[in-house]
């Protein structure tokens, strides 16, 4: 969901081979309350781990759909697995099971307990299992939850992965195009592929590790072509129309970046395929977006990419939104803002911006649509949750963050 669009941080994305690892947050509530952030390290930034003794957490074991709690781990569940922590600020941990207990490696605990962990909740997922959550406080484990499916992990479709290619350190497989395009995709690592899950019939999606740039799997019905590790290439790119008191963000070819204030050029190294590249800068609350340059690099070379900037400020309608296959859903109708002004209301359904339809388009094809200079008129139709279908017109404005 976002505005048209509001945006005050960072979009995540995977690690970028060559880069120096930098600090990031773990949350230390699970679930949809209140969230508290604590620093913490990567490995890199931890020192040594001396080998000491096992850290033994005890088990509770939930089943993910009704969030009931289980009697012991389903039988199918192999006694010794695998603990990726999301982030991927360390190797995935040695963890041995029963239905009481989940007991992590000597080596393993020294280098988690090494990390400013005290007092929190780490979060990560088990292959074949699923998500985890590890409850620390101080140098003891106090709860380990592991969310089950009872009836075992689905089949899901089986992409096959190149000896040089390695998933230990964690994975995040992010969608690359559609109208779902940057959500997360449901996957594991079964040791010799990567199964998908839930993935449409068809699609493209960037697979992010912490060893190497993005890199792009694709997939047709029951066929997923085997992920191989890409060749590699440079972008230069260089953003126009930037204002020093905007921030400014390049996106594309599976990666995000943000450029410093003084910065207005940035070299990626991204896997040798056509891809796409947007940059955008703040204007309030809303995404000054360039036009979306596709580009084809070459292996081993640097290619040119130039991103221009609106050169007026950008005025938007005030909604969250959607994008889907039919329509785009209206999530939120930000108070005192055109939208409000006009009566759109939360459950409208807008099918075409300006004749346009919206159906399947992605999020960066909508916000195009619906932002331009402030003052402009643009005309949605919408259909509302009675059924009835309108042609509303109105003027884009400044939105404050």
């Amino acid at each position: 969901m976002c505005w048209w669009i509001q945006s005050s941080s960072t979009p995540a994305d995977g690690p970028v081979s060559g880069q120096k690892a930098r600090s990031t947050t773990v949350s230390t509530s699970p679930g949809d309350g209140p969230r508290r952030l604590l620093p913490t390290r990567t490995e890199a930034d931890a020192p040594a781990a001396e080998t000491g003794s096992p850290l033994v957490c005890p088990l509770k074991v939930v089943d993910a759909e009704s969030r009931l709690h289980l009697d012991g781990l389903p039988e199918w569940t192999p006694p010794a697995t695998r603990f990726t922590l999301e982030p991927p600020v360390l190797p995935a941990l040695s963890v041995d099971l029963d239905d009481t207990t989940a007991t992590i490696a000597a080596a393993d605990a020294a280098r988690l307990l090494r990390l400013p962990w005290a007092g929190g909740t780490v979060s990560g997922h088990i292959p074949g299992l699923g998500e985890s959550y590890l409850a620390l406080d101080g140098d003891h484990c106090g709860l380990m939850v592991v969310l089950v499916d009872p009836e075992g992990p689905s089949p899901g479709l089986r992409c096959p992965l190149s000896d040089e290619l390695t998933l230990t350190d964690g994975h995040q497989l992010v969608l690359a195009a559609g109208p779902f395009e940057g959500r997360p995709l449901r996957s594991r690592f079964d040791g010799e592929a990567l199964v998908l899950r839930d993935a449409p019939d068809q699609g493209e999606a960037w697979l992010h590790t912490r060893s190497q740039p993005p890199v792009l799997v694709s997939w047709e019905g029951d066929a997923c072509d085997p992920i191989e590790l890409p060749e590699l290439a440079t972008l230069a790119v260089e953003v126009v129309g930037r204002t020093a008191s905007s921030p400014v963000w390049v996106k594309g070819c599976g990666l995000t970046r943000r450029l410093d204030n003084d910065q207005d050029r940035i070299e990626l190294e991204v896997a040798a395929v056509p891809c796409a590249m947007e940059a955008w800068r703040i204007d309030g609350a809303l995404r000054a977006l360039s036009p979306l340059e596709t580009v084809d690099p070459s292996p081993g070379r640097t290619t040119r990419v130039r991103l221009v900037l609106p050169e007026t400020e950008t005025g938007g309608i005030g909604i969250a939104f959607r994008t889907g296959e039919d329509a785009v859903s209206v999530r939120h109708v930000r108070p005192d803002s055109p939208a409000w002004e006009a009566g759109l209301r939360v459950g409208d359904r807008i099918v075409a911006v300006d004749g346009e339809p919206t159906g399947g388009l992605q999020q960066h094809d909508f916000i195009a649509l619906g932002t331009g200079p402030v003052g402009s008129e643009v005309v949605l139709t919408v259909a509302a949750e009675d059924g009835t279908v309108d042609e509303i017109v109105l003027q884009r404005a400044a939105l404050p963050n």
